[in-house]
């Protein structure tokens, strides 16, 4: 992840949403210490939409999957107007 143009290392788990198709909860670790969670929901051609809570910044997430791959692409912004982007990838 890149924010304010300096690489932060984050380990994220994404699972099934088990009551809602198309929909994943996400949780996981920012920085080895700061604890995120959200839900992301992501359409059939690939596009991802969500949000997720870090320590007590909330985020807004958009972006594009390629399920095939197992790759995410995101951008989004904080509630302060941080701006920030990603890629992620299955391992």
């Amino acid at each position: 992840m890149k924010e304010s143009g300096e690489t932060v290392v984050e380990s994220f788990t994404v699972t099934s949403n088990p009551d809602f198709a198309g929909i994943f909860d996400v949780s996981g670790l920012i920085g080895g210490s700061v604890i995120a969670t959200g839900q992301v929901v992501t359409a059939s051609n690939g596009t991802v939409s969500g949000y997720s809570i870090e320590g007590s910044v909330e985020n807004t997430i958009s972006g594009k999957a390629n399920l095939s791959k197992g790759t995410l692409t995101t951008k989004g912004a904080d509630q302060n107007g941080n701006k920030f982007t990603g890629k992620f990838f299955k391992q």
